[in-house]
């Protein structure tokens, strides 16, 4: 039988190879022919289906088979096809032969048994399944009989920023905060203005006060004060004073030195602020201290001594010991000490407790006498005599002030 036979059937294997030849078109699709214009279909050769299936099927067989898909042998007996007519479209472009010797675009039609063509599927390939394979752990292969199979950690949400709400209420605290401190100023103010004068504040140095006259005593108001008339002031126990106004601040000088260990009480009546509309007392009160006094004693052998002891003399506290004291001064804050070395006058000050001692420079080599100091101005004064004084050289009671810090030459 020729193979250029159309009425020629088609054995299993060429079956099987153009199912696989339309298969492998379904499923890559190839680009568009370019449609041929009428003048090229006319002049193309004619092909029949036999010289399209032949080559279709020579290619399918020679190609190899899919992996995992078994060969499918030749059959041994040929397919009979259906006397029906079967639609079979050329795949190759141009046109095709008739039996007239013509080109006719329709399909060609293959007449084969339809009772007997073997329709039954292909079996599918098996999955190809292996042990053999190594693990995938987060993208790394691994041995799976080295050890336990590692996992993943879990995955864990980024933490979330912090509200900014906090943020945003900051500055309305602050704000409530400022305003609520305006108020309670503006409303103590208000307050003040309304009440007239009240004290702030009072300094006296108590100590000085009875140690020596002209102490003063400043009283603070909470407002500027208009000028103060003495008739005004009255002082308990009465003391004589006079008085000075300046700004808010209310002067009481005592001309006198006061009592030692008692309670004074300086009382203010009618003060009124510089816009004089709202009056008001005031009254402070203030304590003295019990009196000390110092006290020296020489001993022909042995230290002199100077003490300070209260009224009574029984409660007596050494300070100062020297081979030979010639004399002393004492102020409210300092202890000024005349004394002799080696027939030469040094002169000492400390503080009231025998501390912090130091030496004044003196004029030169000679004797001092009549030892003064003054409190206010916080100098000491005495007069100077040097030691190899004759009728023509030397210098002889002449009067001496230097300052008890030490600055300065004498």
């Amino acid at each position: 039988m020729s193979t250029d036979d159309a009425d020629r059937p088609l054995t299993r294997a060429e079956l099987r190879a153009r199912r696989a030849a339309e298969e492998a078109a379904d499923a890559v699709e190839p680009a568009t022919p370019e449609q041929p214009s009428a003048p090229e279909l006319a002049s193309a050769p004619e092909v029949t289906a036999t010289e399209v299936a032949a080559p279709e099927a020579a290619r399918a067989a020679e190609a190899p088979a899919a992996p995992g898909v078994p060969a499918v042998p030749p059959a041994d007996e040929p397919v009979t096809r259906s006397a029906a007519p079967a639609e079979v479209f050329d795949r190759a472009p141009g046109p095709r032969r008739t039996p007239n010797g013509g080109s006719d675009p329709s399909p060609i039609l293959v007449n084969a048994p339809e009772a007997e063509v073997d329709l039954s599927p292909v079996p599918a390939a098996e999955a190809v399944t292996s042990t053999d394979a190594e693990p995938v752990v987060d993208g790394v292969v691994g041995d799976a009989s080295s050890g336990p199979r590692l996992e993943a950690p879990e995955w864990q949400p980024h933490p979330s920023p912090a509200p900014s709400a906090r943020r945003r209420r900051f500055p309305l605290v602050l704000g409530a905060v400022i305003g609520v401190l305006v108020v309670v100023v503006a409303t103590f103010g208000v307050i003040t203005l309304l009440q007239g004068p009240r004290i702030s504040g009072v300094k006296i140095d108590a100590q000085s006060a009875i140690d020596a006259s002209g102490t003063r005593m400043i009283i603070t108001a909470s407002q500027p004060l208009a000028k103060v008339d003495p008739k005004q002031v009255s002082v308990s126990p009465q003391a004589p004073f006079t008085v000075d106004t300046s700004g808010r601040n209310l002067g009481i000088r005592f001309t006198v030195p006061l009592d030692d260990d008692t309670n004074y009480t300086v009382t203010v009546k009618d003060a009124t602020g510089t816009d004089k509309q709202r009056q008001s007392t005031l009254q402070a009160s203030f304590q003295t201290p019990k009196s000390t006094i110092f006290l020296l004693q020489r001993k022909a052998k042995g230290d002199d001594t100077i003490f300070i002891t209260d009224l009574g003399g029984k409660n007596a506290v050494p300070v100062v010991q020297h081979a030979k004291i010639d004399d002393f001064r004492a102020t409210a804050d300092h202890l000024v000490v005349a004394t002799e070395k080696d027939g030469i006058s040094e002169l000492l000050v400390m503080d009231r407790k025998g501390k912090n001692q130091r030496e004044l420079k003196l004029p030169g080599p000679g004797f001092l006498s009549n030892l003064q100091i003054s409190e206010r101005g916080n100098l000491v004064g005495y007069t100077f005599t040097d030691k190899g004084i004759s009728a023509t050289s030397g210098r002889a009671s002449i009067l001496v002030t230097q300052s008890l810090t030490g600055d300065g030459e004498p």
